[in-house]
């Protein structure tokens, strides 16, 4: 939807509220390096966040990102190029149906640690 939108730096709070019925965000704002922040919560919903962020210029994730993807099913590439330092401990807690992570934190060369139970409740994986 907005893949390479170059000059793209802010994303609003509630941007995808109305779209009840959105379960697949695959490339939504690849390629938009301006990007830092994110809306917390704002793929509630969705099964698949494949390359979603990919190469967006954030350090962090909200906490509760993916707090209501309680069916997300493919995280494939999700965060690829992003240049992370802090994966959030909880950010696949209850995430029964995830299937596929392929790729997710790829060439994420800024990471610093990951959380010992990060995959805790990934039962499928």
């Amino acid at each position: 939807m907005f893949r390479n939108c170059y000059k793209l730096n802010d994303i609003p709070d509630g941007l995808f509220d109305p779209l009840i019925n959105l379960t697949d965000v695959n490339y939504m704002f690849g390629r938009c390096f301006k990007i830092t922040t994110i809306p917390k919560k704002m793929f509630a919903n969705c099964k698949h966040i494949r390359n979603m962020l990919y190469g967006v210029k954030m350090e962090t994730l909200p906490d509760d990102l993916f707090d209501d993807l309680e069916e997300l099913e493919s995280a494939e590439c999700a965060f690829y190029w992003t240049p992370l330092k802090r994966i959030p401990e909880k950010l696949f807690s209850n995430k029964r149906n995830l299937t596929n992570l392929r790729g997710c934190f790829a060439s994420c060369d800024h990471i610093e640690t990951i959380p010992d139970r990060l995959f805790d409740d990934c039962i499928n994986l």
